[in-house]
């Protein structure tokens, strides 16, 4: 179940989510607020997955409740609902997963809700990327240009490649360690060397002397 905070500070905007996501079964508001600062109390205490929020709210600022959220729930998704576009920028820059238009079609508000489900449910799977590919996948799950499906499989073939590097990397190392082809320099086949044989026939060394028997000198 997604946990949806709504922060805005007219009350027909805060009734009519409610009416839109009643029939949604993934995804329920646990709490409202109507300024900035009920927002980053109610976001503190309730810990939301997602957090749809008004572009102009009363007190502290949209911006600037966006970026300590996200700074304190990294966990936690936001949508923009704004009547502004030209905050379409500074809004995704802040950290928000979508940003939609007051004036946009209901439905159009809904899929961005769903895509930033999405994307929260997306996040224990991203959590071998780096911080700002999984911010890219956000964005790209956000505003709609990847499903999850999508993303679910991108993460399948990159764990895929992630084995069969790893698989050549383990190959290679066995190489570099080899002197040649099937000879290890030490390790496990360093006791296979040839070693060199002893040498057979003419002893080599100092010559005997002769007449001497048992110790004794020839008479």
């Amino acid at each position: 179940m997604i946990r949806v905070l709504v922060a805005d500070d007219h009350l027909a905007v805060r009734e009519g989510l409610h009416a839109l996501l009643a029939k949604e079964r993934e995804m329920a508001i646990v709490g409202e607020a109507g300024d900035g600062s009920t927002a980053l109390e109610l976001a503190r205490r309730l810990k939301p997955d997602l957090i749809v929020l008004d572009d102009s709210m009363p007190g502290i600022g949209s911006l600037d409740v966006a970026r300590t959220i996200l700074a304190e729930l990294p966990s936690t998704a936001v949508v923009f609902l704004a009547r502004d576009p030209g905050m379409r920028d500074l809004a995704l820059a802040a950290g928000a997963t979508a940003f939609v238009s007051k004036d946009a079609p209901s439905e159009e508000l809904l899929r961005a809700l769903r895509a930033s489900a999405a994307a929260v449910t997306a996040r224990q799977q991203l959590s071998a990327l780096r911080p700002e590919g999984r911010r890219v996948v956000e964005l790209l799950l956000g505003s709609r240009v990847m499903t999850g499906e999508q993303v679910q499989q991108a993460l399948a073939n990159r764990a895929s490649r992630d084995q069969r590097a790893d698989r050549s990397d383990r190959i290679a190392h066995v190489f570099a360690t080899t002197d040649r082809p099937g000879r290890a320099r030490g390790g496990a086949f360093g006791s296979l060397r040839r070693r060199p044989r002893p040498r057979c026939g003419r002893h080599r060394g100092r010559p005997r002397a002769r007449g001497r028997r048992d110790g004794r000198s020839a008479g």
